[in-house]
């Protein structure tokens, strides 16, 4: 079995990231039948609302010559209970 080496590097959205983002997410999700479709649309809505606490992005290559977006997490707060805690949820996942 041969393994191929991909570098890619983290990095924080950017405005000029939301669109790939998106088309990222429905392309990682389109075939799993856990999903509803949905992941694109609560992260849009998420952002909207100004509750992404941190979102980062996996892109290919090395940051001075990156390449296509292949990854994203976002972390928002939660609360429990209608009270705000000190826990974070991780998706899109």
């Amino acid at each position: 079995m041969t393994f191929q080496q991909t570098h890619f590097f983290l990095r924080p959205e950017a405005p000029a990231d939301v669109a790939e983002l998106e088309a990222l997410s429905l392309a990682a999700f389109a075939l799993n039948p856990h999903s509803r479709q949905t992941e694109a649309q609560v992260v849009a809505q998420l952002r909207a609302a100004g509750d992404l606490f941190l979102s980062l992005v996996a892109q290919s290559g090395q940051p001075q010559a990156p390449g296509a977006l292949v990854g994203h997490a976002v972390f928002t707060r939660i609360t429990i209970d209608g009270g705000a805690c000190d826990w974070f949820a991780l998706g899109p996942l």
